[in-house]
């Protein structure tokens, strides 16, 4: 079927049910089914080319057969829409994404930019050469609008109405991150381009000390190799952080692979090589004013660590027996992290916060500040990790637990275990603070299959959720 306007500019689309917006729809088939029925999005470069593969992604992601009266308008109001984002969004050198959901018998398509200007439905006149895009949508879909995004730009959307509840099992092709999964369009299309992977990947081998940096790492139940798996305490057993002891962060440890010998190094004194003790009886240790053990390492280590930080501590292991349970949405199990196994931070939520703190004339921060695990590159939304319920990360599997709440180590250098002054945490409070109290930045994650993990691996989303904020 022809489409019902032959015009052709730049928007997006949003279609609805009568009477009933996207978001209570949502929220119905939450309450009735869990979850969105099919999600699928990709990113594009900001590349007049990008159009036609914005219209093609989404015509070989829907399943034809089900859209017989729709898909020339679909995939029409996606011209516009991803000319929109081209022409008038996303800054220079910035992606823009393409989102497309179904729950039942509604159809929103998104188009997700990094852009300030919002589009506005206009009145052009008849000898005019643009302006046009917005009336062809206006004209096409059920509904349409525009949203602003939780960090930069917006998100320009149209709903349309189905005359039946789309079957999952129909869809040519599923994409959850970057990558169709399935079909040839996916093998043919060359979209590889957007894709999302793993940017870095850091372990830190004692709490609060600094992290190892590496491109390959074995995961296991309680997080990366090593990670955590050793802790400072006071002679009273109680744990030492940044928080009160920020020269924690000049000591930069390094482990060998099988976890039997450790050197220590610091400014200003000699390297310490310790040999692991991992079979002696455990003491009490408390970390937060909870109950743990841990392998005490020697007297020797121990004056090491009283002379860098100036008051006395010791250094215990993770013991084997250890058996601790995070909490979350997904449980999980950690060595002496604050909590769940594994911390992830996307690139672009850095850069958000980067132009937020340029807003207030202060300096960017690097990532080391919120000392990750895994680093994420290619989300073009800022907290995308906030969303992410289920993923694929090399040859291993993780569960969402929980959002990061922030606290006072943000505020030190790494590099120096200098405190810096109030941010990030000022300007985070200013648009990441947390239903629960505090402010957020990443996502704690639980192991739910172990596996190697490398810089590169593609992150592959399987399931999605909102935000806890």
């Amino acid at each position: 079927m022809p489409p019902r306007c032959p015009a052709l500019a730049p928007i997006l689309l949003w279609f609805r049910l009568p009477g009933s917006g996207f978001v209570d729809l949502l929220q119905q088939t939450a309450q009735k089914r869990g979850r969105v029925d099919h999600q699928s999005e990709r990113r594009f470069n900001r590349a007049a080319a990008s159009v036609g593969k914005a219209r093609d992604f989404v015509r070989a992601a829907l399943p034809v057969e089900q859209f017989p009266h729709h898909l020339d308008d679909i995939t029409l109001c996606v011209s516009e829409l991803a000319t929109n984002a081209v022409r008038h969004g996303s800054p220079a050198g910035r992606l823009f994404l393409v989102r497309v959901m179904v729950s039942g018998t509604l159809l929103r398509i998104e188009v997700h930019d990094a852009g300030d200007n919002r589009p506005r439905l206009r009145s052009p006149a008849v000898d005019d050469d643009y302006g046009r895009g917005l009336v062809l949508v206006d004209a096409l879909a059920d509904d349409w609008g525009v949203t602003p995004r939780d960090g930069l730009g917006k998100a320009v959307w149209v709903e349309f109405k189905l005359s039946a509840t789309v079957q999952v099992g129909a869809w040519s092709g599923d994409v959850h991150g970057s990558r169709v999964a399935t079909g040839a369009y996916g093998e043919q299309g060359g979209y590889m381009a957007g894709e999302v992977t793993v940017a870095e990947l850091a372990y830190y081998p004692i709490k609060g000390c600094a992290g190892v940096s590496v491109t390959t790492a074995e995961l296991m139940p309680a997080g990366l190799a090593h990670d955590r798996s050793f802790m400072v305490t006071g002679a009273d057993g109680v744990f030492r952080s940044q928080r009160r002891d920020p020269l924690l962060a000049v000591i930069r440890p390094e482990i060998t692979q099988d976890g039997s010998r450790m050197t220590l190094r610091a400014p200003g004194v000699e390297a310490m090589v310790l040999d692991v003790d991992g079979s002696s009886a455990p003491r009490d240790v408390e970390m937060f004013k909870t109950p743990y053990r841990g392998i005490d390492q020697g007297d020797t280590v121990a004056g090491w660590l009283t002379e860098v930080l100036g008051v006395p501590s010791r250094l215990v292991r993770v013991p084997e027996d250890h058996g601790r349970v995070t909490d979350g949405l997904t449980p999980g199990t950690s060595g002496y992290a604050d909590s769940c196994a594994l911390h992830v931070v996307s690139r672009s939520s850095l850069e958000l916060l980067h132009a937020r703190l340029a807003e207030q004339g202060a300096a960017a921060l690097p990532m080391d500040r919120f000392r990750p695990n895994v680093v994420v590159d290619g989300w073009d939304e800022p907290h995308t990790e906030d969303r992410v319920r289920r993923v694929r990360l090399g040859s291993a599997e993780l569960g969402y637990a929980k959002l990061a709440v922030r606290c006072a180590v943000t505020t030190i250098e790494q590099s120096s275990g200098a405190r810096t002054g109030p941010e990030p945490l000022r300007t985070l409070a200013g648009y990441r603070r947390a239903a629960g109290g505090g402010v957020v930045f990443g996502a704690k994650f639980a192991v739910l299959r172990p596996g190697k993990l490398s810089v590169g691996d593609e992150v592959a989303v399987s399931a999605w959720g909102e935000s806890e904020r």
